[in-house]
């Protein structure tokens, strides 16, 4: 009688606020909406798919870019898999014209001579290929200025070409691993308003640059090189890549652009 007892103390405990003057609609839930939280609790944690279809989108397809062979797979399979859950009006939403897509089947860099050693590369999207093995002299022709071409006028046909200068590697005396400090959290949280004359100047250099490079893809096309190879921002074997021609068929074609 006292495990009966005691029960029955709980459980008017627990109703006794209910019985109250409170609003219908913030009163206990019924056994159907238990049976459906009940059940939404079972899929998220006994069925998900969520790692397999992650896995899937990024490890099976990987990254892609728009237009690409990748895109166009990924969208076929992601709605074969909407259709497998029974989901409805499943389909493409078309848009563009975009332009060209572009892919990479195989690539690599190697060092042949003096020593033979690989080289941590990727070819820059919306870049040509090289219809094969291509081998050649590396050669480094600096180019700071429109010019500074004409010093390499007919003397860069077949060869891989740097033309960027060469990028300082910094001395490693620590850990390039930094836990940040509260403070630190905190500038990194800040959003800074940059002066209007330092935000023209930035854009000045940017499209200073831009058209430089176009005018040295130009020139590196017209000379026939093997490839144009750049150096990546990063270091320790980072290499950050994007693209590098143009995705509309009328611009202007690209050499191979290696980074």
């Amino acid at each position: 009688m006292r495990k009966h007892r005691n029960a029955l103390l709980i459980f008017l405990l627990i109703v006794a606020p209910v019985a109250s003057d409170v609003p219908l609609r913030a009163q206990a839930l019924t056994a159907a909406d238990l049976n459906a939280i009940s059940q939404i609790k079972d899929e998220g944690f006994n069925h998900s798919q969520v790692m397999d279809t992650m896995s899937y989108l990024t490890d099976v397809y990987g990254p892609r870019l728009t237009n690409s062979p990748n895109v166009k797979q990924a969208a076929e399979w992601t709605m074969s898999k909407m259709k497998d859950w029974q989901l409805a009006n499943v389909h493409q939403e078309l848009w563009g014209p975009f332009g060209k897509g572009w892919s990479n089947e195989r690539f690599s860099l190697q060092v042949i001579s003096p020593r033979p050693f690989p080289l941590i590369a990727y070819a820059k999207a919306w870049t040509p290929g090289t219809n094969g093995v291509v081998t050649g002299e590396a050669v480094w022709a600096p180019i700071q200025k429109a010019e500074d071409m004409e010093q390499y006028r007919g003397k860069l046909k077949g060869k891989f070409v740097l033309t960027a200068q060469q990028p300082e590697i910094p001395s490693r005396t620590e850990a390039q691993f930094h836990r940040y400090t509260d403070a630190e959290l905190v500038e990194e949280a800040t959003q800074p308003i940059p002066a209007a004359q330092a935000a023209d100047e930035r854009r000045a250099r940017f499209v200073a640059q831009r058209e430089l490079n176009q005018k040295i893809q130009k020139f590196l096309v017209e000379e026939g090189v093997a490839a144009w190879l750049e150096p990546s921002p990063g270091d320790d074997g980072t290499v950050y890549v994007s693209g590098g021609g143009g995705r509309d068929p009328k611009d202007p074609p690209a050499p191979p652009l290696i980074r």
